[in-house]
């Protein structure tokens, strides 16, 4: 289980609170405190570093919703890190949320899904932190090697049909590379005989032996590029 959020800063304010605290999200409200006191009583500096305070909080748990939001059944519980202000109230400084990036076993078409949703909840703030970049990076390589999965079961599909043809991206390749061959092997066996019958022989079978060494060849190429 990986976490994505925002990077919890030290407080604006010099001194030091020794009631700071960790909390899971309740109703979004600021947290407050029995020794909260009124504006009115703060100096100018005090009021500055509030309303830092107020910025800051709403700042976090925007952050922090857009990854719970774009998460859905993937992501947790939000938890805030606390900071009380000079007027004694809690203000949100930093957060997290749990976010489950793990591949769904044995069902990498499953896995590609999850992992467009875990990337897009780990970016989806304005201002995605070091750690929202680091999930997602994690889940954008999960996804490719069960991409890398599914183009090897394709093959192995292809492979087990015991049917010749290439897929349509590669028809004229293939064609092409038929011909080739064909015309290749003719012009050898003219080097031997000039046997009409031989020849003819060897241009209706060319194409087939073409195609299947291009299927050797394409299978040999993906297994070296598949991402372990």
């Amino acid at each position: 289980m990986m976490s994505v959020g925002t990077i919890s800063f030290p407080p604006p304010h010099p001194a030091a609170r020794p009631d700071s605290r960790r909390e899971s999200a309740g109703t979004g409200e600021l947290a407050s405190s029995s020794g909260a006191v009124s504006s009115t009583e703060l100096t100018e500096e005090e009021q500055r570093i509030v309303a830092q305070l107020k910025a800051r909080d709403r700042e976090v748990r925007a952050h922090e919703q857009a990854h719970k939001s774009v998460g859905g059944r993937y992501a947790g519980a939000i938890t805030y890190d606390y900071d009380e202000g000079p007027d004694g109230k809690q203000y949100a400084v930093g957060g997290e949320v749990p976010i489950d990036a793990s591949p769904v076993q044995g069902d990498p078409k499953a896995t590609v899904a999850k992992m467009e949703i875990v990337i897009a909840a780990a970016l989806a703030p304005a201002e995605p932190s070091a750690q929202d970049r680091s999930v997602a990076r994690a889940a954008q390589a999960a996804k490719i090697e069960a991409l890398a999965e599914l183009r090897s079961e394709r093959e192995r599909d292809l492979g087990s049909s015991g049917d010749f043809r290439l897929a349509p991206s590669r028809n004229r390749e293939s064609a092409e590379a038929g011909a080739q061959f064909a015309n290749s092997e003719n012009s050898r066996v003219s080097e031997f005989t000039e046997s009409s019958d031989i020849i003819a022989a060897l241009g209706g079978y060319g194409e087939v032996i073409a195609a299947f060494a291009l299927g050797a060849e394409r299978a040999n190429r993906l297994g070296v590029a598949q991402i372990a």
